[in-house]
């Protein structure tokens, strides 16, 4: 089933596509909008 992910960080709010599993609960094929992970790191990384 897809979903809508809303990360709000202290300056800024992430957003991303994925999809999940209603039989395990489990959440894949994360896709981030506007957001180049490979230059802008991982938001749960970040210590906000």
């Amino acid at each position: 089933m897809p979903i809508t992910l809303t990360d709000e960080l202290a300056d800024d709010i992430v957003t991303a596509s994925a999809r999940l599993n209603l039989a395990s609960g489990e959440i894949g094929r994360i896709e981030y909008h506007d957001r180049d992970v490979g230059t802008q790191g991982c938001p749960w990384v970040r210590d906000d």
